[in-house]
């Protein structure tokens, strides 16, 4: 710092000034690292994005895949069970050429369920789509196994489908070997004849809990009320329904089938119409989650209501169910013998066969609990054919397929009834 002389004779000190450009030096450099940081934020903020995005677009794609993996799944069931309609039709047919040529009665031909003995996945499949190429000649080194970097691979148990990333498989189950609710409401005998087996269904005394403790909505309900409730939920009536002590069938009663529904809020009427799936069964009086998760998988909805159980199933639970409604007396003593239901059981599985390919008749399954020395009702033992109780053929059946691309999972659900063609299609469901 220097000094001068000002106009007063004084002396002051005098600051320096600046250079031209040092104060815009110190601007740029504040908006240089200003700009990089908001592009900074900008990139990774777009790069983002755009990882987000790919791996969106490539879920799409997976699942658009995993979903027509599971389609193909379902049609290929759906034509498993056309040639099975087939093969029963033929076996119908060479069964009464048989009778007629031999001057008696139609022969009862085997009943081989083809839909149990071909397994419907990828894997099989895919031995066929292989042989189409044709084997790699000798001298030519097999391409390595290993997956790709960013290959689909599939899951344990599902084999890639010839040259398409990703699997399917489907489980095809007999819905007329499970209690056709809507049976309930067919006229004369016939309902009649299915409340009593409804009831033989949760009469085994390990299910009382079900019926001894509350529900959800402070209810408790006998189980002859819920038998009731099923019917007056289908029936078209508005009169409350109840049980005959004489015959044990069920009567049109004298109270208001609405009753139970008042305490609920909203409150609301039963249906007076067949049941459309089996979630409706949660809005009947009594049934909540935990009577579901006993009895649900051994019901249904969508067979025709004129056709009857089919002893063909391998749920013991069912199997069991079968012999009491089959047996003439149900409180036999040896029908309560674990030991006795356990025999017969096991010999109803081996005339079955390998898993239960081999289906049996009516009549073959009379002659078990016959054999057995348990009287078996005279219309399944005079009638096995014709009879109002059980039945050894079905047409409606549940399809579970399931596709899988890389992560995504793709399940279908389809019924599916015999008709001319791939079986008409009556529930689809995709989850």
């Amino acid at each position: 710092m220097r000094l001068f002389s000002d106009k007063a004779g004084g002396a002051r000190p005098k600051a320096t000034t600046l250079s031209k450009d040092g104060g815009k030096r110190g601007m740029a450099l504040l908006m240089v690292l200003t700009s990089i940081a908001v592009l900074t934020a900008v990139v990774v903020e777009f790069a983002y994005e755009t990882r987000v995005d790919a791996t969106l677009a490539a879920n799409a794609r997976d699942e658009l895949r995993a979903e027509y993996m599971a389609r193909s799944a379902v049609n290929l069931s759906r034509l498993v069970l056309h040639f099975q309609n087939q093969f029963d039709k033929q076996g119908a047919q060479l069964g009464q050429a048989i009778g007629a040529a031999t001057g008696g009665q139609a022969m009862a031909m085997p009943k081989i369920r083809l839909w149990e003995l071909l397994p419907v996945e990828s894997s099989s499949i895919n031995m066929f789509v292989g042989a189409v190429a044709g084997p790699p000649p000798e001298d030519v080194p097999l391409a390595p196994t290993e997956p790709k970097p960013g290959e689909a691979v599939p899951a344990a148990g599902l084999q890639m489908f010839g040259t398409y990333e990703g699997s399917f498989a489907a489980s095809i189950e007999d819905e007329e070997s499970k209690f056709n609710l809507n049976r309930i409401s067919m006229p004369g005998t016939t309902g009649a004849v299915f409340a009593q087996q409804l009831a033989l269904l949760w009469r085994d005394p390990r299910w009382d809990f079900l019926f001894d403790e509350d529900t959800a909505h402070k209810e408790r309900y006998t189980r002859e009320e819920l038998v009731v409730h099923i019917k007056d939920w289908i029936d078209e009536n508005e009169v409350g329904s109840a049980v005959d002590r004489v015959t044990g069938q069920l009567t049109d009663g004298f109270s208001d089938e609405v009753g139970p529904y008042t305490r609920y809020r909203p409150d609301y009427k039963p249906k007076n119409a067949k049941f459309d799936s089996l979630a409706e069964m949660y809005q009947v009086a009594g049934i909540g989650d935990r009577f579901m998760a006993a009895f649900g998988d051994r019901f249904t909805v969508f067979p025709d209501p004129n056709t009857e159980m089919n002893v063909n199933t391998s749920d013991p639970m069912q199997q069991y169910v079968n012999i009491l409604i089959a047996a003439e007396n149900p409180d036999l003593p040896a029908l309560k013998d674990p030991m006795v239901i356990q025999a017969l059981l096991q010999e109803i599985e081996t005339l079955r066969m390998f898993g239960g390919f081999m289906g049996i008749t009516v009549q073959q399954f009379s002659q078990v609990l016959m054999g057995a020395g348990i009287n078996v009702r005279r219309e399944i033992q005079y009638s096995p054919q014709q009879n109002e109780f059980l039945g050894d053929t079905s047409q409606t059946f549940r399809i579970e397929a399931t596709g899988q691309v890389g992560d995504v999972n793709k399940k279908i659900t389809a019924v599916v009834r015999y008709d001319d063609k791939l079986g008409t299609l009556l529930y689809w469901r995709e989850d």
